[in-house]
Parts: structure tokens; sequence; C-alpha cells
């Protein structure tokens, strides 16, 4: 006898047709519409409940490789978390940005829409609703291994996938072996030493580009960094009735204007839905994404974290489990082995020792794809991955937190052997760095309150695994690891990257800058 849940679902219409809203550049995605039908033994009718690994709390809902997915109704991608938005059947997987975050549903008692999970909307007729209407019962007739139909007790009909369906993709192929670890070369002799960068005027990503090194990509919830920066650096959502509200620089290459969002947010909560690329790439970190030990990675609170950066009072972003940001269609991003350098600024005391609270380049998917097609920055104290040689060599009076380099498949601060200078840090506030390029990554830290850089590593990346050659993805990831382990604690204030390994002179610019921004306890 197959297995029975109930789906709560509530119907606008009980066996019209919905009519899809056309595709916008918000909404790429190829869908079919959903209807009431009579039951028959029509294909379009039949459903599973689809798990990826490592998805563990949440399936998709598909029929002949169409999921009924979420689809937005307002200008923000991510808008879609209210009553009456609608649901289609898309390609599983997707086509538009994130797709896949709109297609996950827990299943079990009461049923929640995953992508906002505070709010208990549930699936109907191509409408998200209220749990707790009259018409809103499904009996969903199927198994994780089998098909059934999703039939609405009012009317004895069934959730159908209107045709004529569109032609599936084909489905990807294996994932290639990776090619073994290649030694690498010996080091060069010492290159001439470079001229100093002229003296900039500016931000972090004003340094970078007189280096010869521009920003691919740039987020901040403090301030601008680039000099003439005057637009959004984060977005809000307003629990009370879901408007959002953009968060701008107070002035060109100022300050967040957290004024705006007090007002906004009075009397009520607001998350951080969305934090702005500053670089011309666009490549904005959205939350709301599938996790991998939560149904979904939700956003940070957007007041819960209060700081003075430069004499204002700002926000930064406090992650709890649960929280992440990604954008998997980046645009100038390394890939491969190409080099490529990062920085950010942390919060010192908030951190723990379970994967992964990481800023940088991951999977251009939610994956774990093997060594090598991450590097990110990490920050905290989980040393689960380093060799049993290292953790041996760990001295006692060592507990964290460690500056380390996600290369997937471990967080590293160093290669396989133990790395004496990978000492903790204890700032309040944390100027972490991370460059990589063929056959070699460095490490650096600092407070970014005041001195300048410690190296914390410089050499080849660790031997036990095929780390070299390097093969980045370009994916772009926030408080989580690739694949989006979202158990890891943090606080982030800003960081960028670019795709080119700079000097040391850069290096020692950005942290002088960061410095003469005045971080400070609000």
């Amino acid at each position: 006898m197959p297995t029975f849940w109930r789906l709560s679902a509530v119907l606008f219409a009980a066996v019209t047709l919905w009519s899809r809203p056309s595709a916008t550049s918000a909404d790429p995605m190829n869908g079919v519409d959903v209807m009431l039908a009579p039951c028959t033994s029509d294909p379009t009718q039949l459903f599973s409940l689809i798990t990826v690994p490592p998805y563990v709390n949440a399936a998709a809902i598909a029929s002949r490789g169409f999921c009924l997915t979420i689809t937005p109704t307002g200008p923000e991608p991510y808008s879609n978390t209210g009553v009456g938005n609608p649901v289609a059947g898309v390609p599983c997987g997707g086509n538009a940005i994130n797709a896949r975050a709109n297609q996950y549903w827990t299943v079990g008692p009461t049923t929640l829409g995953s992508l906002q999970v505070d709010t208990p909307l549930c699936l109907g007729a191509g409408v998200l609703a209220n749990c707790t209407a009259a018409a809103a019962q499904f009996t969903i007739n199927m198994g994780r291994r089998s098909a059934g139909t999703l039939v609405q007790k009012g009317t004895g009909h069934c959730v159908t996938l209107a045709g004529p369906l569109p032609p599936l993709p084909p489905p990807p192929g294996p994932r290639p072996p990776d090619p073994p670890n290649t030694p690498c070369p010996p080091p060069p002799p010492p290159a001439a030493p470079t001229p100093p960068p002229p003296d900039v005027k500016g931000s972090t990503c004003d340094i970078y580009a007189a280096g010869g090194a521009p920003c691919v990509a740039a987020h901040s919830m403090v301030r601008a960094l680039y000099h003439q920066y005057d637009g959004p650096l984060y977005g809000v959502r307003r629990a009370s009735d879901k408007a959002f509200l953009a968060i701008n620089t107070s002035v060109a290459g100022g300050w967040a204007e957290s004024k705006s969002q007090d007002t906004f947010c009075a009397s009520t909560d607001c998350i951080v839905e969305i934090i702005f690329d500053q670089s011309p790439n666009g490549n904005h970190l959205r939350a709301n994404h599938p996790g991998r030990h939560f149904p979904v990675d939700r956003g940070v609170n957007a007041s819960a974290h209060p700081i003075v950066v430069g004499g204002q009072r700002v926000y930064g972003a406090w992650f709890d489990e649960g929280m992440g940001y990604r954008n998997d269609n980046t645009t100038g991003l390394a890939v491969g082995d190409q080099p490529q350098s990062i920085y950010a600024v942390f919060g010192g005391g908030h951190y723990n020792d379970v994967c992964c609270f990481d800023y940088g380049n991951a999977e251009d998917h939610i994956g774990a794809d093997g060594p090598g097609t991450m590097e990110a920055i990490y920050f905290g104290n989980c040393t689960s991955w380093w060799t049993s040689e290292a953790k041996s060599h760990i001295p006692p009076s060592w507990h964290g937190p460690y500056l380390m380099a996600d290369l997937e498949a471990g967080m590293y601060d160093g290669n396989s052997s133990f790395n004496p200078l990978g000492t903790p840090i204890n700032y309040d506030f944390v100027t972490l760095m991370l460059k990589g390029k063929p056959c070699e990554m460095s490490l650096k830290a600092g407070n970014a309150q005041k001195g300048g850089l410690e190296l914390k590593y410089q050499g080849g990346r660790p031997t036990h695994g095929d780390w070299n050659p390097m093969r980045k993805q370009g994916g772009l990831i926030l408080g989580t690891g690739g694949d989006n382990s979202d158990r890891a604690l943090g606080i982030f204030y800003e960081g960028a990257m670019t795709a080119g390994y700079v000097p040391q002179d850069i290096d020692d610019l950005i942290q002088s800058n960061v410095v003469a921004s005045g971080y400070a306890f609000a």
C-alpha cells in the first residue's frame, strides 16, 4: 500500500486553467501551466517526490521532469512569498538564477513553501495561499520511490500539468574524473620589486583597480567600496507586509543610509534578502536557497548587529545557523586555475567549529564537486579536514578562530603539514585575505581597527588530495559551503574579489583603507 501524506493547499479556481504570466528578466524560467482536471491515468497527473542529495529536509514534487515551482510576481526575483504568488510546472532545476530554491517543499502534516519558512503558505492550483482555508486539503498518493497523484479533496480532481509539454533538456552527463594532483615545479627566483602603486583616493576597489586587478565582485553592508559608488548596498524585506527597500549609500563613496532602514523596519523585523554587487558585473548575493541542513537558507536579520563605521551607525550581517547567500550565475570571477585575490572584513567573536562560514569562489550550483572546485575565505575553528599529522601538532592553547582556504573537500590553513604560522585570530574586527594562483596560495590576516597584516601562509596547496590544478567554477557564496552546508556562525561586514593575484603592496593598502574606515562597536 502506498504511503500517504497530506499537503495543505488552497484553490482559487476549482477546475479552471490558471494562466501563467509571461516571462520577464526576473523570471526567465520556461514552464507549463498547472490546473485541476478530472483524475485519469494521464502521465501529467503522476507526480513523484524527488530529493537531490545532500538535501535531507525538503523535496521537489515532479512530473515528467517538471517540478511544481513558485514564480515571481514582483520586480524583485525573490518577491515570491505572498498569497497569490503563481505556481507553474518548470523543468526541475530550472534555467533561472537559483530557480531550485523555488522548487523545494517540506512534506509532512503541515507543508510550507520552502522559500519563506516563517510564512505558512501552501501549494494551490496555480497559486500560494493560506494553509487554513477550507478548500486547502490535498492528499498526496505517492512515495519517494513511486509516482502518484495530488488529489484535491473537495472536488476529487487532480493537479495536472497542462500540455503540450515542451521538450526536456538532455540529462547532464557524469562528471569526468578528477585529474591526479600534479606536482608543482620548483618556485622561480624572487621577482624584482614592483614599483609602489600610485597614491589612491577612494576605497578598496579603487585600490585593486590601481593595482591592475579591478574588482569582479564587491559586497558590503556598511560602506561603498568605490569612491564614486552611490547605489544600493543591500535590500531588506519587511515582515509585516512583505514590502522591499534597498538601502543605499548616504553619499557617493559613503556609508549605508541606516536611518532609512530604521524607519522602514520600525516595530517589525526586516530580513536582508540581497547584498548588492557594487562592481559593474552585477554579481549580487541572494538568500532563500535550499539548505544542506535546513529547508531553506534565509537571510540575516537586518537590525541584529549595529556597529559604527566612519562615525556612522550602520549594520553588519550576523549569521546564525540556516542563513546564507549565493549566486550561481556570475560574471567575471576566476575559473579553473586562474588567479584571484579576495579580502573580507568579518567579526571576530561569533564563530563555531562546523562548516562553513565562507566568502568567495564556489561551485556554480549547489553541490560538492571535489577538491579544487572552490577557493573561498573560511573563518572559524573547524579543523576536521586537516590531516591527522597536522591536527596532532595543534598546541593545547590554540582554540581558534582560524583563517583557512575552503578549497572544497576541506578547509586548510596551509598544505598537508601543520602550519605554525596559522595561529588563532582574536580581534573584534578581522581583515582576512586569500590569494590563489597556479601552484600557490597566500593567507593573511590583521586587526581591522589598527596595524598591518600578518602572513599566515604562502606556498603550495595540500598534496594529500587533487588540489592541483584548481578547477574553480566561479560561483559565489557567503555564510555557507559550496553545497550550502549551513550550520556555521559568523559576521560579515564587507568583502571583494578580483580575477588577479595582486602584489603585497596592494594587500597593505587594502588593510590601511580598512583601518582608516573606522570600525567600532556601537
